[in-house]
């Protein structure tokens, strides 16, 4: 698994959580609502969903990790609806300094 196209910072924060740290392997939930349908225009939609990520250490401690909303635009193509847009739009401005896996 290669990281072309990934700024230098993402390929540290990346072979950081791969190889470097020596931690408690946390567990993430990822929970997200009922999607609504903002608009339709021809084969594409407009999409938002709330969602919030839990992070759960082993010895059980939970902390709200991140929690927002996406507002996505989907597309049909050749039968299939794909994602053309995702943006993730964050309740807060605090962000993990050691942000490195999709939120």
């Amino acid at each position: 698994m290669g990281y072309q196209g990934c700024p230098s910072t993402s390929r540290d924060r990346v072979s950081a959580l791969r190889e470097a740290n020596i931690h408690e392997p946390p567990r993430y939930r990822h929970l997200v609502s009922s999607i609504k349908i903002v608009a339709g225009h021809g084969d594409a939609l407009d999409l938002v969903a709330n969602f919030m990520v839990v992070r759960t250490m082993q010895e059980g401690d939970m902390t709200l990790f991140g929690a927002g909303r996406y507002v996505d635009q989907v597309e049909l193509m050749d039968g299939v609806w794909k994602f053309a847009r995702k943006d993730v739009v964050l309740d807060s401005r605090q962000i993990d300094t050691l942000l490195a896996i999709p939120i």
